[in-house]
């Protein structure tokens, strides 16, 4: 398996485990992150997590409308938090 799919199928199992939105916002950082330190731009992320088709929310089993929630949710993330998450 791949770097982008092997990152594509970690990430879809921690939307899965989600259960509140501090742990969303959380997993939202650590996406992020991973995504950036493995290489994948911010474009791209944003794109695969719930633009592209099927996306990882999608896959992850997310309604359209907890897809565009966590979306907006994606759009508060800053620099600082992602910086400061652990992976």
């Amino acid at each position: 398996m791949d770097k982008l799919a092997s990152f594509v199928t970690t990430a879809t199992a921690e939307f899965q485990d989600v259960l509140t939105d501090t742990d969303l916002h959380r997993c939202l950082c650590r996406y992020l992150k991973r995504g950036l330190a493995t290489g994948i731009s911010q474009g791209e992320l944003i794109d695969l997590l719930g633009v592209s088709s099927p996306s990882i929310l999608e896959k992850a089993g997310y309604d359209s409308e907890r897809q565009q929630y966590v979306m907006e949710m994606l759009a508060t993330v800053t620099d600082l938090e992602i910086e400061s998450t652990s992976i």
